[in-house]
């Protein structure tokens, strides 16, 4: 009776110690640790160089510019997203460059972003963009064809133009006379540059009379991006000397005096010396009768027209 006691505090006994421990025969019976809760950290993307790096990236009708990124290390599969003025798409995939068209963009300040993913990081790069306002002729003067100038003579050619990026641009004027740049030593002298956002150049010239013929004048401004041209066309004559004294050099005929019948005539002449400018001539007979007036230089009497 005292044996079968024992025995049975001891089993209770070890039940106790085995519910205390959390063990025993049937600890394999239990659930499963419940997870921490803690998510998997992902590092942002890192752009670790990107092109062009000149802010802002000016950008003009005739040129085009490649725009990308590099990313540091290796963070997996990346798409990217190239994005103008913060909504149009202009490409998407796995180039991380594009080539951005200037004719393509309107005149003034825009965007392009550039982000990247690998589906659980993003970055992205933005670049400040200006598409260049080329410089606009407002008015020159004279006309652009039809002038005419005398060898000697003085005239002024100008123009005005204006910029709408003003103070931004520096600009550089440029006069070329058939297709040589006017110097100093030519015979031209600008007499006035203004330097507000419109602005007015204006070209003293007075030729001399080599330079008679056919001429182009180009006046060109450039702003650092764009060149704008405007061309006069004109001629500079080389007109005869004021008449001088008129002179002359030689008469016929010769002889004195001159014997006329009814039946033979005489051609009476002179000629004049170069530089008397344009002469008239005139014949009269016995000092009285007018034969003949005007450019012809001779004249024939008959003999049966004398009474």
């Amino acid at each position: 009776m005292l044996n079968r006691i024992s025995i049975i505090i001891f089993i209770a006994l070890a039940l106790v110690s085995c519910n205390k421990s959390g063990g025993g025969a049937f600890q394999g019976l239990e659930s499963p640790p419940e997870e921490s809760g803690q998510e998997e950290i992902i590092d942002p993307i890192e752009i670790s160089s990107y092109t062009p790096t000149i802010d802002p990236v000016v950008m003009t009708n005739q040129n085009q510019v490649v725009f990308g990124i590099g990313i540091m290390g290796n963070v997996g599969e990346l798409t990217y997203e190239h994005i103008l003025d913060g909504s149009t798409v202009l490409q998407t995939g796995v180039q991380p460059f594009y080539n951005l068209i200037g004719s393509s963009l309107t005149n003034g300040d825009h965007t392009l972003k550039i982000k990247v993913s690998n589906g659980k990081a993003t970055g992205e790069k933005l670049f400040n963009v200006r598409k260049n306002y080329p410089p606009g002729i407002l008015g020159t003067t004279p006309n652009a064809t039809g002038m005419a100038m005398n060898c000697g003579d003085d005239r002024t050619f100008s123009f005005t133009y204006f910029d709408e990026d003003g103070p931004k641009d520096n600009h550089l004027i440029t006069w070329i006379l058939d297709n040589e740049t006017v110097l100093a030593a030519t015979p031209f002298t600008e007499i006035d540059n203004t330097l507000s956002i419109v602005k007015t150049h204006r070209l003293h010239y007075s030729p001399d009379c080599t330079r008679a013929g056919s001429h182009n004048l180009i006046a060109r401004v450039y702003d650092g991006h764009d060149t704008t041209d405007f061309m006069w066309s004109f001629n500079v004559n080389n007109p005869p000397p004021p008449p001088g004294a008129v002179q002359i050099i030689s008469f016929t005929p010769t002889e004195s005096p001159v014997v006329l019948t009814q039946a033979n005539s005489a051609t009476f002449g002179v000629t004049v010396a170069d530089g008397a400018g344009t002469v008239g001539y005139e014949f009269l007979l016995d000092n009285m009768t007018v034969l003949q007036d005007g450019g012809t230089s001779f004249y024939t009497l008959a003999g049966s027209s004398i009474l």
